[in-house]
C-alpha cells in the first residue's frame, strides 16, 4: 500500500445503524475500535432506529466522539446509508451495530478506492 501522510490522506467517516437496545454496549466497542484505527475517522454518525437513547447514554456517545441522528422512522440497516450522505468526508464506511472494524479497515478502504476510483465498495 502506498503510504500517505495524514495531511494528504482522504478523510473517512464511519456511519452506524443502531437498533435493538441490547446492542448499545456494542456502540462503545465500535467507537473505541474506530479511534484506534490506523486511519481514524474524521467523524462518526450513529443513525438511531430505536427509541431515543437515555440522556446518560447520549452524553457518553458524544464524549466518545459520535454524533447521533434520531430517526423519525425505522429504516433498519439502510439508515447508515442516509447518514453517509450527511458527512463531509471523502469516503464513508458504513457499519451495523454488530460489526467491530479492524484497525486497518479504513486504510484498506482507501487503498481499494485508489485502485478502483469509480466503484462502489462493499464488504
Amino acid at each position: 500500500m502506498t503510504s500517505l501522510t495524514a495531511a494528504s490522506r482522504p478523510t473517512v467517516a464511519v456511519t452506524l445503524a443502531h437498533y435493538f437496545p441490547a446492542r448499545i454496549p456494542n456502540l462503545f466497542t465500535i467507537l473505541a475500535a474506530c479511534q484506534t484505527s490506523t486511519v481514524p475517522p474524521s467523524e462518526v454518525l450513529i443513525w438511531n432506529n430505536d427509541a431515543p437513547f437515555p440522556p446518560t447514554v447520549l452524553t457518553q456517545l458524544h464524549a466518545a466522539g459520535a454524533s447521533v441522528i434520531q430517526s423519525p422512522k425505522t429504516l433498519g440497516c439502510q439508515g447508515r446509508l442516509l447518514a453517509a450522505l450527511l458527512t463531509d468526508a471523502d469516503e464513508s464506511l458504513t457499519l451495523g451495530n454488530d460489526t467491530v472494524p479492524d484497525p486497518e479497515m479504513n486504510a484498506n478502504l482507501l487503498q481499494w478506492r485508489r485502485k478502483y476510483p469509480d466503484a462502489v465498495l462493499t464488504l
